[in-house]
């Protein structure tokens, strides 16, 4: 199962690949988002999650990054969003 953490910050879990802008946290894949990094968008994810992120973006990239996330979710994938 492929589950993805965007803007992971210090979460670490097993078996989840995480996406994050700072070097600082050690993630799998250092990016800025959007877009999402070409490695995450050569796979196809059954989980995604981002916790306490989507607020952080302006609008029209919040609309990019959530279109990509869909683009990459596995039939049946489930997005996670958690918000305050």
């Amino acid at each position: 199962m492929n589950r993805l953490i965007l803007c992971a910050g210090e979460t670490r879990r097993d078996g989840w690949t995480t996406v994050d802008a700072s070097s600082d946290h050690f993630p799998d894949f250092l990016a800025t988002i959007p877009p999402l990094p070409i490695d995450v968008i050569c796979k196809q994810w059954d989980e995604v999650e981002l916790v306490h992120g989507i607020t952080s973006f302006y609008p029209w990239e919040a609309k990019t990054l959530l279109r990509e996330i869909r683009e990459v979710l596995a039939p049946g994938g489930k997005l996670v969003l958690e918000q305050p």
